[in-house]
């Protein structure tokens, strides 16, 4: 979202229209305070810091395009956004692929267990076959 309204005043910025610029930057200003409002510091350490600075930053490159006019600065932070999204996603994927393979290693883990409950004793000795020589007295 904040993306897209930076991308909007870009637009706004291109086409002169200041009122829709100056809703567009604030609307990408409010997202990125609710993104340093949504940080938990306690657990987050300095990567929570990180991103805090980071937001402030993009914050101040944003109202200073604004007043200057200028592009270049939506720019960069267009492309800072897009960065940590990519990084969202493949820390996502990465939470996603690692779940996938904890589920798969318990199932395999209760299937072994349900396995070995089912053998005498607990030992996976199989039941001798009649005809089996083996003990023949």
């Amino acid at each position: 979202m904040a993306i897209q309204a930076v991308q909007q005043a870009r637009h706004c910025l291109e086409t002169e229209d200041i009122w829709g610029r100056s809703k567009a930057i604030s609307r990408a200003v409010d997202i990125l305070t609710e993104l340093v409002l949504s940080l938990n510091h306690e657990k987050g350490g300095d990567l929570s810091k990180r991103l805090k600075d980071l937001y402030g930053y993009m914050q101040t490159r944003l109202l200073a395009a604004h007043a200057s006019q200028e592009d270049e600065p939506m720019a960069e932070v267009i492309g800072l956004l897009t960065t940590l999204l990519d990084g969202w996603y493949k820390a996502a994927e990465q939470l996603s692929r690692e779940a996938r393979e904890n589920a798969q290693r318990a199932e395999t883990a209760r299937e072994d267990r349900a396995e070995l409950a089912a053998t005498p004793y607990g030992y996976g000795f199989a039941p001798a076959a009649e005809e089996s020589t083996v003990f023949t007295v």
